[in-house]
C-alpha cells in the first residue's frame, strides 16, 4: 500500500509541537535608527550631562557606524517614553494607559558606547 503525502502520524505532530514550543524568543538583528537611539538614551543623557552637544553625540555615534543626524538624535531623545503613559480621566483622576514598550536594552543587541 502506498503512503499518502497528505497524511501525518501523531508522533510527527507531537514532535513538531515540542519543537515549536521550545524555540527561544526571537531577537531582532536590525533596528531603526530611532529605536537604536532610544535604546542608548541613558548613555546619551550621560554624555549630554558631561557638556557634550547634540553634534558631539551624533559624531560619536557615527564613529561606531550609527549614522544619525544631530537633529534626529535630539528629536528622538525628546519623545515621551512609550513604556507607560498616564492620562487624566473625565473625573480628573489619573487613568493608566498601557502603551507598547520598546525595550531594546533587554535585547542587548546594540553595543554601549
Amino acid at each position: 500500500m502506498k503512503k499518502s503525502r497528505n497524511v501525518v502520524d501523531a508522533a510527527t505532530i507531537e514532535a513538531a509541537r515540542a519543537a515549536l514550543r521550545d524555540v527561544p524568543p526571537m531577537k531582532p538583528s536590525t533596528f531603526s535608527k530611532r529605536d537604536a537611539v532610544i535604546s542608548l538614551k541613558k548613555e546619551i543623557e550621560a554624555m549630554r550631562k558631561k557638556g557634550y552637544t547634540w553634534s558631539d553625540v551624533s559624531d560619536k555615534l557615527r564613529e561606531v557606524g550609527l549614522d544619525v543626524a544631530a537633529a534626529s538624535v535630539r528629536s528622538y531623545m525628546s519623545e515621551p517614553s512609550k513604556t507607560k503613559a498616564v492620562k487624566k480621566g473625565a473625573n480628573g483622576k489619573n487613568k493608566d494607559d498601557e502603551a507598547e514598550a520598546i525595550d531594546l536594552a533587554a535585547m542587548s543587541v546594540v553595543p554601549a558606547l
